[in-house]
């Protein structure tokens, strides 16, 4: 009977499959910075959606219906992002997927008062309650949680290097909240350095922070910029362990450093660690997540949720509401959900806060340079193991 049962489903699903093939698609549009200096990050979550798309049309698409993103190339320009954003709303689209960085979403944002409803990629900005929506847990919370694990692994004296971009300029202001909560009291700042996008060296930033012998260092950089400070930190031999964002999750980025890096945590949703989400809903996502990669030779990433799991709650709002849902309706449905099982954990938005997510969602993990590859080293929230 079991088996029979079994049989069934796999029945069901090819049938529900091969119904979505013969209707037209239902389009997704994406803006996505596929060039550009966020281009590494944007073809990251180009992969990610893409093979969500295959999953999702395979188990029937959104009611019998195929599922197509459509991607648009906003060249990691905030005024390009609102360019194409407008142009998707003058067709009058419910939703639309990105853009990608804290400038191009901060730069959309007092156009979507209305709808479309637009879900970001960047957890680096926290929006107040309206039609846009960002993925990750935000910022406030990867940034505290980066720094209570510091913290709680015995540092006393931090150093901070930031770069002079909108996302540093984010961190310039957070920080001095973060390092004032009560649980990374006895942490001080002995250090604090900024370097421009465009250095070629931080020999100057490394060595003044060398001099200041911290325990810990926290580096608010990505892409080349952040390679830019690794290279800086090996050659002027500093060897103080890092904490930073998943954003430099990239072994492209990391690699050709091989094992002459110092240590390095990234924060990174629970999944990323073996010992979580092995059972319920949540199990189920990881592993059409999982399998979804073992048809490629790209390695996945902790970054892969800011696609896989914005693009499904997009898929479960038409599938509830039906393909011609409004904005309105999209927005009203994100607002009320809960309990929705993602790569990055359980979503809630019903507490106003538009990620869905908090701080028991991020864990620190840890870069082998050996192998390579990742490695928890925190519970959810920072503690260390």
């Amino acid at each position: 009977m079991r088996n029979l049962l079994a049989i069934l489903a796999v029945l069901t699903i090819c049938f529900a499959a091969a119904r979505a093939a013969d209707k037209e698609p239902f389009v997704i549009n994406v803006i996505d910075p596929l060039t550009g200096s966020s281009a590494y990050l944007g073809n990251q979550l180009h992969t990610v959606i893409q093979l969500y798309e295959q999953v999702v049309n395979r188990q029937g698409g959104i009611n019998g219906q195929p599922v197509h993103f459509n991607f648009f190339d906003d060249e990691s320009q905030p005024l390009i992002a609102v360019q194409l954003l407008h142009q998707l709303a003058d067709q009058h689209v419910a939703v639309v997927l990105g853009p990608d960085s804290q400038a191009e979403c901060r730069a959309v944002l007092p156009f979507t008062a209305h709808g479309p409803v637009v879900y970001c990629f960047t957890p680096g900005i926290v929006p107040p309650p309206g039609y846009l929506f960002a993925a990750g847990a935000d910022i406030t919370h990867t940034e505290h949680v980066l720094l209570k694990y510091a913290h709680d692994s015995g540092a006393k004296r931090l150093a901070l290097l930031v770069e002079n971009d909108a996302t540093g300029q984010g961190s310039d202001r957070l920080l001095p909240i973060t390092l004032a909560k009560p649980d990374l009291a006895g942490m001080n700042v002995v250090a604090y350095e900024h370097f421009d996008p465009s250095s070629i060296s931080v020999a100057a930033q490394v060595a003044a922070i060398k001099a200041a012998n911290p325990d810990y260092l926290y580096i608010s950089a990505t892409g080349t910029p952040f390679q830019t400070v690794i290279r800086g930190i090996v050659d002027g031999g500093l060897t103080v362990p890092i904490v930073t964002s998943s954003a430099n999750m990239d072994l492209k980025t990391l690699a050709p450093f091989g094992t002459t890096m110092p240590r390095i945590g990234f924060n990174a949703p629970p999944f990323w660690d073996d010992r979580t989400g092995q059972s319920g809903p949540i199990k189920t996502v990881v592993t059409e997540y999982r399998n979804a990669f073992k048809t490629t030779n790209v390695a996945p990433s902790p970054n892969d949720e800011f696609g896989w799991d914005t693009a499904s709650i997009y898929v479960a709002a038409f599938r509830k509401l039906g393909t011609n849902a409004t904005a309105d309706q999209v927005h009203a449905f994100i607002e009320g959900l809960h309990d929705f099982p993602g790569l990055g954990g359980l979503y809630d938005f019903r507490t106003g806060n538009q990620h869905g997510l908090g701080e028991n969602n991020v864990i620190v993990v840890q870069y082998d340079p050996v192998h390579p590859r990742f490695f928890a080293v925190s519970k959810p929230g920072g503690s260390p193991l």
